[in-house]
């Protein structure tokens, strides 16, 4: 488990025909995306390219559920295929990614861009998911998430790390252990609200954990002197 003693002290959206376009990294505008959407929730490709961007700014949940509206609306939007097919390869879900590619082939066989994605693709899984595998519960991959999550928190791969814990969090909802290495990621990265949220759902889960009880303490803290 991580604690907080290991912290250390542009996409932006733009309309152009009532479509949002990606046109930088992660600066996006949430408030700005949402309430587009809201106006136009059957708009594809806005959906994909937030979904995009949320992944990028490490909302990994809301990125997987934007992207998949996206792909509801619009099957064979290219855009929205190639954000799906990547976001789902780095995540570990190579298999969805297939799919979606070979679904589409059906649909557009002469469509040589498609099959170069799909011949892109890896052979079998691989990255930090591969252990997964092996596993059938939901509970047992969870924890490999976290372990692995923790591994690459420890190698300074702040993204990746956070991959793992957030879709621990959506195998098994009770991991304790996962809402508290979210509490200090966030924590590292400068968001100390973000991490106090965390380190309460860790709490509520595991309220006689003494490093979840150390780091909640640290954190509010670390909040009365800001």
């Amino acid at each position: 488990m991580l604690g907080v003693h290991t912290v250390s002290a542009s996409l932006e959206a733009i309309m152009n025909g009532g479509r949002f376009l990606a046109v930088g990294s992660e600066d996006v505008d949430g408030q700005t995306m949402e309430e587009y959407l809201a106006q136009h929730p059957y708009d594809a490709g806005a959906w994909s390219r937030w979904g995009y961007a949320l992944w990028k700014k490490g909302r990994i949940r809301e990125a997987l559920d934007a992207l998949e509206k996206a792909l509801q609306l619009d099957p064979d939007d290219r855009d929205t295929i190639r954000h799906c097919v990547s976001v789902f390869v780095e995540c570990g879900r190579e298999k969805d990614a297939r799919d979606i590619l070979q679904a589409c082939m059906e649909r557009a066989p002469a469509d040589p861009q498609l099959q170069e994605w799909l011949d892109r693709l890896p052979a079998r899984q691989e990255g930090v998911f591969k252990e997964c595998q092996k596993n059938d519960g939901e509970a047992d991959i969870a924890a490999i998430l976290v372990r692995v999550g923790e591994e690459e928190f420890q190698k300074g791969r702040f993204h990746q790390a956070r991959i793992c814990f957030e879709i621990a969090v959506g195998r098994n909802p009770q991991n304790a252990q996962a809402y508290n290495d979210l509490g200090v990621l966030c924590w590292k990265e400068g968001d100390l609200l973000k991490a106090l949220e965390y380190f309460s759902q860790a709490l509520d889960r595991a309220p006689r954990d003494g490093e979840i009880v150390l780091n909640c303490a640290r954190a509010l803290s670390a909040a009365e002197h800001q």
